[in-house]
């Protein structure tokens, strides 16, 4: 049990001795906010199903703390859908995360910050789905909303560009898929000279798509650099860094360096199976 779950699971104990099941509203939100919490813990740990009582739990007690439509049921209703959505539970996911959307658009005007997010959330289902075109439409729409509302440097809008540049890639349109990646990493790194996670993880789709385009070498050198990075941000047993070492072996492998491909696979399966559990999606598609 990791010390962010064991203070959460106190307060909540806490909070529901307090507070019990009255009518108090902060104290509601107070029980709320530990369920969230909890759930966002576990959904970081791979542990779905704890991830989805917990935000379930969460929507439950906000709706009760208020009435009508509030931007706390929408946002765990947000977050319970992305976590059914990693469970393969498609269509549960799109109707929660259809209903944060109108929820959060009654709350807010079209081109709100949490809209452009929830638009996000519902392109991921439609991407599972198969769905890409629709997907990259809703991506670029919530793209629009962030560089409108925030300006061109924020990173929302970095990661807005990431995620165009990403179903660009899927959809085998390499130039537009490099030229996003390439504005979001150029965005990051004014941001944060010191480097940060999420620039590994934009490094490791220029990386994803310079394999595919057969640039073996220019693949190996992103992905590196990708491993470095969220190895010092994350840590080595970080799944952002089992995806770069995956990306590494595939590249190894391609130039004919099996056994040190094979070190690497290895080495990307155990962290993933440490993390997530020898059930989980993430890990088969590894095997």
């Amino acid at each position: 049990m990791s010390d962010a779950e064991k203070w959460y699971l106190e307060a909540l104990r806490i909070f529901r001795l307090e507070f019990g099941e009255g009518n108090d509203g902060e104290g509601k939100q107070f029980v709320a906010d530990a369920c969230a919490a909890l759930g966002n813990v576990y959904a970081c740990q791979g542990r779905l199903e704890d991830s989805v009582r917990m935000h379930k739990e969460a929507v439950r007690v906000y709706r009760r703390a208020s009435e009508g439509d509030n931007a706390g049921v929408a946002i765990q209703l947000s977050e319970l859908g992305t976590a059914l959505c990693r469970q393969r539970r498609l269509d549960r996911a799109m109707k929660k995360l259809e209903e944060a959307y109108e929820m959060l658009r009654r709350l807010h005007r079209d081109d709100h910050d949490h809209v452009a997010r929830a638009l996000n959330n519902v392109a991921a289902v439609l991407r599972d789905q198969g769905k890409k075109a629709e997907s990259l439409a809703m991506l670029e729409k919530a793209l629009d909303i962030s560089r409108r509302n925030l300006g061109p440097d924020h990173d929302d809008v970095a990661t807005g560009l990431a995620n165009v540049g990403s179903m660009y890639a899927e959809q085998g349109m390499f130039a537009e898929a490099l030229a996003r990646l390439e504005e979001a990493l150029s965005i990051l790194r004014r941001n944060h000279p010191e480097r940060n996670a999420q620039e590994g993880e934009i490094l490791v789709g220029i990386g994803q798509v310079y394999l595919r385009q057969g640039k073996l070498e220019d693949a190996l050198g992103m992905s590196k650099k990708a491993l470095r990075i969220l190895r010092k941000t994350l840590g080595p047993e970080s799944i952002a860094a089992a995806d770069a070492q995956t990306l590494i072996s595939l590249v190894l492998s391609q130039q004919g360096k099996v056994d040190e491909a094979m070190e690497m696979y290895e080495g990307a399966l155990a962290i993933q199976r440490r993390a997530l559990g020898d059930e989980h999606k993430d890990v088969a598609e590894t095997l």
